[in-house]
């Protein structure tokens, strides 16, 4: 089932970016979608949606945020994200790209701490 891992052949992910301030400033669209954040190409540690994409990664990087293993990456690793604009149902598109994540890998991605609403285990 060629496609059926992730990510999937299907998921018309951006290009990858640096994850700083300035990146996401430069690249990342004030649009709904799912994005992602990760180490190297491979290593994929966040899953995650929002309604504005721009808006919400710079969340990740405030003070503020709520997610401490995220914060944690980020201070010991250089991280990177990417994005997929979903005008509509982004959720759904969340729970669905993280669930082929965890039938590919075994485990949700290491800093995804609540199971995203769409995600259903069957």
């Amino acid at each position: 089932l060629s496609g059926y891992k992730y990510p999937p052949l299907s998921a018309n992910f951006s290009m990858m970016y640096p994850l700083t301030i300035e990146s996401i400033a430069k690249h990342a669209p004030e649009q709904s979608g799912v994005y992602e954040f990760s180490i190297k190409r491979d290593a994929v540690f966040y899953i995650g949606s929002t309604m504005n994409i721009k808006k919400r990664l710079r969340e990740h990087l405030g003070k503020n945020s709520k997610n401490g293993h995220i914060r944690g990456f980020l201070k010991k690793c250089g991280c990177s994200f990417r994005y997929i604009l979903f005008l509509k149902s982004w959720k759904k598109e969340e729970g669905r790209l993280y669930g082929l994540f965890v039938s590919t890998y075994g485990a949700p991605p290491r800093c995804n701490r609540v199971r995203p609403g769409g995600y259903n285990e069957n």
